[in-house]
């Protein structure tokens, strides 16, 4: 069965796996969480802010390598398919997620950004 998904939930679900990687990555390094945004700010030449920001939505994808070396050196076992998911993965998570919030009340969704109707419409 093929479900269809639009370019906002694909892109929204993207922004969702960018996030939980970098919250990962952030949580994973041996030092107190603050320390941790600074540090990556520093190797990536970017504001603390900014960071901060990467936790809500991802990392661009012009710092995915800087990123990986940074965990590579921590020891951390970070992949490129987590800072920057394919399509195929972002497929994989948004059936996960349809089939389990399409019986579920819209407040008890585990993917928030569902754009059309979960009954109808959806099969292809």
């Amino acid at each position: 069965m093929t479900i269809n998904f639009t370019d906002d939930e694909y892109r929204l679900m993207r922004n969702e796996l960018k996030a939980s990687a970098i919250n990962s990555l952030i949580r994973l390094m041996p030092m107190e969480r603050g320390d941790a945004i600074f540090h990556i700010s520093r190797v990536c030449n970017v504001s603390y802010g900014a960071v901060r920001e990467w936790t809500k939505n991802g990392a661009p994808s012009k710092h995915v390598n800087t990123l990986l070396e940074l965990a590579k050196s921590h020891d951390i076992r970070i992949y490129r398919y987590q800072l920057l998911p394919t399509r195929a993965v972002v497929n994989h998570w948004l059936n996960w997620c349809y089939e389990i919030d399409k019986d579920r009340h819209v407040s008890k969704h585990l993917f928030q950004h569902w754009k059309a109707s979960m009954k109808k419409g959806r099969v292809a």
